[in-house]
C-alpha cells in the first residue's frame, strides 16, 4: 500500500481541536476535507447516504451538524438537484470567533480598564496607579488576551 496524504491547513486543524465543533461535525468537516483537499478539490458532492455509510452517523444527527456547520460559516452547500446530491466545500475563509481584531476588549469582572483620563484628581491617583499595574501585571500574565 502506497501512503496518500490529505494537506489540511494548520487554521482548519484548530478549529477541528476547538471546542467550536462537536464530534459529529469534526468528523463531517475531516470527510469533506478528505473528499476535497484530498483529492485537489475545491468541492465534492456527497449524498446523506455517503456521509451515513463512511461516518457511522444518524441520518438526522448529520442533517443537524451539516445544518449546523453551514450557518456557522464553516461549511459550504451547493444545492443539488432531485437526484444530484449537494456540493460541499470548506469555507476557506471563515474567520475563527478567537480571531480578535486589535482594538478589542474583553470583558470579565477581573480585568479592570483603565485610561490615562482616569486619574483626573490627586485623590484618585494612588488608586489609578493600582489599577494600572494590576492591569499590567494581568498582561504580562494573560499573553494573547487583549486588555
Amino acid at each position: 500500500m502506497t501512503p496518500d496524504f490529505t494537506k489540511i491547513p494548520n487554521d482548519f486543524l484548530e478549529i477541528l481541536m476547538s471546542k467550536e465543533v462537536n464530534h459529529s461535525e469534526a468528523r463531517i468537516l475531516l470527510y469533506v476535507a478528505r473528499k476535497t483537499y484530498g483529492l485537489q478539490k475545491d468541492s465534492d458532492r456527497i449524498s446523506l447516504s455517503q456521509f451515513q455509510k463512511i461516518l457511522g452517523l444518524s441520518r438526522p444527527t448529520i442533517t443537524e451538524a451539516l445544518l449546523r456547520l453551514v450557518k456557522s460559516g464553516l461549511l459550504v452547500k451547493k444545492q443539488g438537484q432531485k437526484r444530484v446530491p449537494n456540493s460541499w466545500s470548506i469555507n476557506e475563509k471563515y474567520n475563527t470567533p478567537t480571531d480578535k481584531p486589535t482594538d478589542a476588549k474583553i470583558i470579565n469582572p477581573f480585568i479592570f480598564d483603565v485610561s490615562e483620563d482616569d486619574t483626573t484628581t490627586d485623590e484618585s491617583t494612588d488608586e489609578s496607579t493600582a489599577l494600572r499595574d494590576l492591569k499590567n501585571l494581568l498582561q504580562q500574565n494573560l499573553r494573547g488576551v487583549v486588555i
